[in-house]
C-alpha cells in the first residue's frame, strides 16, 4: 500500500508539471472514483463519488455513470 501511495503522489506531481488539470482514481475493490483537481500548482481531492455519476470538470458535457465503470452489462455499446 505503501508504494502505491507514492506512486500516486510522485504521478500526481508529473501530472501537475505538465499541464494536467483533473485526474481520477479508480478504487475496483470499493467501487469508489476519486476526483482531484489543480489548484496552486498540486493537486486536491475535491470528491468521492460510490453511487453516482462522475462529471468532468475540465471537459465540459463528459459525464460517466459509475454503474458503466464496474458493471460490464451496465456498459452497453451504442
Amino acid at each position: 500500500m505503501i508504494l502505491s501511495r507514492i506512486y500516486v503522489f510522485s504521478g500526481a506531481r508529473f501530472c501537475a508539471l505538465n499541464g494536467v488539470k483533473e485526474y481520477w482514481l479508480v478504487n475496483a475493490d470499493k467501487r469508489l472514483v476519486e476526483q482531484c483537481f489543480l489548484e496552486n500548482e498540486s493537486f486536491v481531492l475535491a470528491e468521492k463519488v460510490q453511487h453516482a455519476t462522475v462529471r468532468c470538470k475540465v471537459l465540459e458535457g463528459l459525464e460517466i455513470l459509475l454503474e458503466a465503470i464496474f458493471d460490464e452489462e451496465a456498459n452497453e455499446p451504442f
